[in-house]
């Protein structure tokens, strides 16, 4: 019940002293990340040879790492991780390298599984990611599969030998429950709605208009955000604070939702590296009709001029047809308990 204690909970009063009392949001992933937990062999090397960091397959960062690199001695780029312990594996995330002036044209590939400890590697699925994307490819709840390995193959798409993929994480819930009910939504900051829906239309490219997404400075409260246009379920937010261009994330907003004629504090962010953050709403999730990343100078977190918000993704829980009113009744409740 931990999500719903912050709607019980009421209005942020942004003050300095609360403000410091705010929980932080952890950048905790609500599906089971498990990349970074076993032994792993990868084989990304630059033009001279030298083998990058096994970090760059992981760090949650769009900018750098294997795309520059090659694939040695196969002809193919591969990262493969292996557990002496069974981990159930519903999804694979493929994101695409963040910034067009490199010449991302998106990646191709194949995800592999090894389902006996040290035995014979399986086609889990094929992948095709655009250019500056994020891919989500598994499988259904009820085909979630325990294995012992994955390894992800990225093809050479532009015929240079050079591979074309960011960032890559393993997840342990299935595919179903990755369902993005921000894409295409209309997005709006301090200043009102915005022209444009940027921040939600699935690209995280660093080379959109600025001017769409860009913190102005110097505010008292400043903010961007999503509207859904109706209630939603949240499980967890995946944000891009700002691909490519590091020196101009926001690392500190307050995230808040609106539920009921109120904006709600969830926790401050603290995005110590990479530009791919998530928020994990916890076990209950939270009922919204918007999203926004905030800020302001009596909470100690108003963002400087240029910070940008590349993108903003919200995941929501899907329920069957039979549990919708019995979701609606729930929401009633907690209104009524509010008040």
């Amino acid at each position: 019940m931990r999500a719903y204690a912050f709607i019980l909970a009421g209005v942020f009063v942004m003050s300095p002293a609360v403000a410091a009392a705010l929980p932080g949001v952890g950048g905790a992933c609500p599906f089971g990340l498990f990349t970074e937990r076993g032994a792993i062999v990868q084989n990304a090397v630059n033009d001279s040879g030298i083998a990058f960091p096994n970090s760059d397959w992981y760090d949650h960062s769009t900018d750098g790492g294997p795309y520059l690199g090659r694939g040695k001695d196969v002809g193919y780029l591969y990262y493969q991780e292996t557990w002496t312990t069974a981990r159930d594996l519903g999804a694979v995330m493929i994101a695409t390298p963040g910034y067009r002036r490199y010449g991302s044209d998106g990646a191709s590939g194949e995800i592999w599984v090894q389902l006996e400890q040290g035995g014979e590697w399986t086609k889990f699925e094929s992948f095709d990611v655009a250019s500056c994307s994020l891919g989500f490819f598994g499988v259904a709840q009820q085909d979630v599969k325990s294995v012992y390995g994955v390894e992800v193959r990225v093809f050479d798409t532009k015929g240079t030998s050079h591979f074309q993929v960011g960032s890559i994480a393993f997840f342990e819930q299935s595919i179903e429950n990755f369902v993005n009910v921000a894409a295409g939504k209309p997005c709006f900051d301090t200043n009102g709605p915005l022209a444009s829906n940027l921040m939600t239309d699935g690209l995280y490219d660093s080379t959109k208009d600025p001017t769409l997404f860009c913190t102005v400075g110097g505010l008292a409260e400043e903010f961007v955000g999503v509207d859904f246009g109706g209630v939603v379920h949240l499980q967890g937010l995946l944000i891009e604070t700002c691909a490519a261009q590091g020196q101009y994330d926001w690392r500190n907003f307050d995230v808040q939702y609106y539920l009921d004629g109120e904006w709600i504090t969830f926790g401050r962010a603290n995005v110590s590296g990479g530009d791919l953050y998530w928020v994990d709403f916890g076990d209950e999730g939270v009922l919204a009709e918007k999203i926004r990343l905030y800020g302001s100078v009596a909470g100690g977190n108003a963002p400087p001029r240029d910070k940008f918000i590349s993108e903003i993704m919200a995941f929501a829980v899907i329920p069957e047809p039979a549990t919708m009113t019995l979701l609606a009744l729930g929401g009633m409740a907690l209104l009524r308990r509010r008040r």
